[in-house]
């Protein structure tokens, strides 16, 4: 009996601290109508291959929380999990290809992300010129340009005892090559809300976005997507 209204007692505060107690109270039986996980929904649009730290940080609430409330949306079907260089990353279902996964994964990643942009911005760059830019060390710069290179963002050519580096257009083929999954994400999405009974309307799309409207019961709410991740992504 002590240990049936402990268990309780347990799952009682665990639906207080990270916000199901207040949406059983509201009647929000869809997964979509917590304001939670529609941030974390549209944060994972506009970030694919993000890890649970970065959804944590770019939501400004504990690892812990972000982790809840992700597998709520796993369970539902709104997003996927992978592991990315034994890394765990999360994706919204149907948005991008796995085959994409490590590339979206690294560009996640802060200090990457600033090398390409940087390598982006001035191209021709050498290891040691990045490297006192970023103010970083070399050995720093020789990792993450090794996997760019990898993943075919940037190319090098020598110039004397010099390496430099420039754009490739790996990104750019990554991008083209995710245009029609992007266009069968916006029916797929909006058939899934019809589903899960949101009614939902769109108010405007764009070839990046997709801005539509839920409703549930008294409740309703405004979901606001990327569906160009490539180029949101980086910024």
């Amino acid at each position: 009996m002590r240990r049936s209204r402990s268990k309780g007692v347990g799952k009682a505060l665990e639906r207080v601290l990270l916000g199901g107690e207040d949406e059983e109270r509201a009647g929000l039986e869809s997964v979509l109508m917590s304001p939670v996980r529609q941030r974390l929904f549209a944060f994972m649009c506009r970030y694919p291959g993000s890890q649970l730290k970065t959804v944590s940080a770019g939501n400004d609430i504990s690892q812990s929380t972000a982790a809840w409330h992700l597998r709520q949306l796993m369970d539902a079907g709104y997003i996927s999990q992978w592991n990315v260089r034994k890394k765990v990353t999360y994706s919204p279902t149907g948005l991008v290809d796995k085959e994409d996964a490590e590339l979206l994964e690294l560009l996640n990643n802060e200090a990457a992300k600033v090398l390409f942009l940087t390598i982006l911005s001035q191209p021709g760059l050498s290891q040691r010129e990045l490297a006192k830019i970023l103010g970083t060390s070399d050995q720093s710069i020789q990792r993450l340009v090794k996997r760019m290179e990898g993943l075919d963002l940037i190319s090098r050519t020598t110039d004397g005892r010099f390496v430099r580096y420039f754009p490739s257009d790996g990104l750019k083929r990554a991008r083209d090559r995710n245009y029609k999954r992007e266009k069968e994400f916006r029916k797929d999405i909006l058939r899934k809300l019809e589903t899960d009974g949101l009614e939902p309307k769109i108010v405007r799309q764009s070839d990046a976005e997709l801005m539509v409207e839920i409703h549930r019961s008294r409740f309703k709410s405004v979901l606001e997507l990327s569906v160009d991740p490539f180029r949101t992504v980086l910024e």
